[in-house]
């Protein structure tokens, strides 16, 4: 996998888990490429509370892995569901 090493959106915020204890929360965007011949980009989403392991989203263009990427970390922040 690319070096994610600049992020295109980055929330750093502390969060209370379900025990009632604080713990610090980082959510971060990347551009990511271009799969299947030019016909598949895609984003990365990073968060640990999520998974262990980067999400790959992807959409018809830039614009639309990046507007998917955006609408999985809104729907995750609304909703506090694991994926």
């Amino acid at each position: 996998m690319e070096q994610l090493t600049d992020p295109i959106f980055k929330l750093d915020a502390i969060v209370v888990n379900g025990d009632g204890k604080k713990a610090p929360f980082s959510l971060s965007i990347f551009y990511g490429g271009i799969e299947e011949k030019d016909i598949c980009h895609y984003c990365w989403v990073r968060c640990s509370h999520i998974r262990n392991r980067d999400l790959k989203i992807f959409g018809v263009d830039d614009a639309g892995a990046l507007a998917g990427a955006l609408l999985f970390t809104e729907t995750y922040l609304n909703t506090g569901v694991n994926f």
